[in-house]
C-alpha cells in the first residue's frame, strides 16, 4: 500500500467540514496537544469528554489514522474518560489543523465561536503524565 498524504488531508478535510465551529476548534486543539506531547508517535491519548463529542471527532481521527480505536471507555469509573489506541506512528496530523489551533492560540480573541475568549483557556503546552497521555473536555480547546 502506498502512502498518499494528499488522500489522508482530503477525507480528513471532507470530514472536518461537516463539524460545526465549535467542533472543530476543539478538535484543532486536541490534535495539536497530541502533537506537541508526541503522543501521535506514541500510539495513544486519553480523552476527556462526552462520548458525544468523541463520537463526532472520530470521522476526523479516522481518517488520519487507519487504525485508531476507542480502546476503553469509562476508564477510573468517569464515563468522560476515554482510551484511544492506535498502531505507533499511524497518525497524519495535517499541517493546516496545527496552523490553526497555534493561531487561535496567539490571537485568542479573534475566532468568537470557540466558545471560550482568553489565552488562559487556550495552552497548548501539555502536561505530559508519567503515561505520556494528553485529556480534552467538552467545554473548551484545552482544560487543567
Amino acid at each position: 500500500m502506498t502512502f498518499n498524504g494528499d488522500d489522508i488531508v482530503n477525507k480528513f478535510n471532507e470530514q472536518y467540514a461537516k463539524l460545526d465551529t465549535a467542533t472543530q476548534v476543539t478538535l484543532d486543539h486536541f490534535l495539536a496537544g497530541i502533537d506537541e506531547v508526541g503522543q501521535h508517535i506514541v500510539g495513544e491519548t486519553i480523552f476527556r469528554g462526552s462520548a458525544e463529542l468523541l463520537n463526532r471527532y472520530m470521522p476526523c481521527i479516522q481518517a488520519i489514522s487507519s487504525s485508531v480505536r476507542i480502546s476503553e471507555t469509562g476508564l477510573d469509573g468517569d464515563s468522560n474518560l476515554h482510551e484511544l489506541k492506535w498502531e505507533p506512528n499511524d497518525f497524519v496530523i495535517p499541517s493546516d489543523v496545527l496552523v490553526r489551533a497555534y493561531a487561535r492560540i496567539e490571537n485568542p480573541g479573534a475566532d468568537s465561536d470557540d466558545g471560550c475568549g482568553s489565552e488562559e483557556e487556550h495552552p497548548l503546552v501539555r502536561q505530559m503524565s508519567s503515561q505520556s497521555r494528553h485529556c480534552e473536555n467538552d467545554d473548551c480547546p484545552s482544560s487543567r
